[in-house]
């Protein structure tokens, strides 16, 4: 988005696209200096550098990006089959939006069949 509009910002982490949250490491993008500069000063006011582990973690992660995006993506497939499954044995009890992108999907529980799936568990 930052290449597309002058005062565009666009932020990314390692928590989402390798499914690393706890080492809290990101990145932004901007083509705005103003921008820049204030989010520079809050970063150096709020938190100087990262912990050292962190760091270590975030570039071997960098390192095998390929590997841990295709294992991640092997994963949301897998899961989505098997959600699929699940609501494909009980019509009556779920109902499903499968994502059209990305990992969330809406399910809703329809509560008239509540009873006799919990007794069925």
């Amino acid at each position: 988005m930052a290449e597309l509009y002058d005062l565009a910002v666009s932020a990314a982490s390692l928590s989402h696209s390798c499914g690393l949250p706890a080492l809290s490491l990101g990145w932004l993008a901007t083509r705005n200096v103003a921008v820049l500069k204030s989010i520079a000063g809050l970063r150096d006011y709020t938190s100087l550098c990262a912990n050292l582990p962190s760091q270590a973690l975030g570039l071997m992660a960098l390192g095998a990006l390929d590997l841990i995006v295709r294992r991640n993506m092997e994963l949301v497939r897998a899961n989505r089959a098997a959600l699929e499954r699940f609501c494909a044995m009980h019509p009556d009890v779920f109902k499903w939006a499968p994502p059209k992108a990305g990992t969330v999907a809406l399910l809703q529980l329809q509560p008239p069949s509540l009873a006799g799936f919990q007794s069925s568990l």
